[in-house]
């Protein structure tokens, strides 16, 4: 009976060529599957910023919303002002400096601006200025030229411009 384990029997030496096959076969399918795990990462990520980028932009339009609405269609025109009404309307942390009305709730935020029709220029002082003139909203639309308004959210920011039509 001839078995693996016999006395006197010798074996040739093996070179080895199918372990540095089966090594380079196993090389091969680790790089195309490393490859493939980075292209998914990537695409998270882009994807990811995409939704961010849309998020932050839908703030924008908020924003330039509550901005709008307030120009034509005031809430309360005998007491209420433009910035008092910002800040009635948008539960949240509330801003108001160099010129800009900040908003933000939880990840997301926004910003507005306005500018004169006359001049152009932007109103610096959001409580003395016309972010605090007395409604009627006629005198708002005869003031204010250009709404801008910027959105936020995880870093990343959009914007929105609107002229105003009187």
């Amino acid at each position: 009976m001839k078995g693996l384990f016999q006395r006197g029997v010798t074996y040739k030496t093996q070179s080895g060529d199918v372990l540095i096959i089966s090594l380079l076969v196993t090389s091969l399918f680790l790089a195309i599957g490393m490859t493939i795990a980075r292209v998914n990462i990537l695409e998270h990520k882009a994807s990811t910023q995409i939704a961010s980028s849309n998020i932050a932009y839908q703030q924008a339009e908020i924003a330039m919303e509550v901005a709008l609405n307030q120009i034509y269609k005031p809430a309360n025109a005998s007491s209420q002002t433009f910035r008092a009404y910002l800040q009635s309307a948008n539960p949240g942390s509330f801003a108001c400096s160099g010129g800009f009305v900040q908003l933000s709730s939880g990840a997301t935020s926004y910003k507005i601006a306005i500018y004169n029709r006359t001049t152009g220029n932007q109103f610096t002082d959001c409580l003395n200025d016309k972010f605090t003139v007395s409604l009627p909203a006629n005198d708002l639309q005869k003031n204010i030229g250009v709404v801008k308004t910027w959105g936020y959210y995880k870093g990343t920011v959009r914007s929105v411009e609107s002229k105003i039509i009187e």
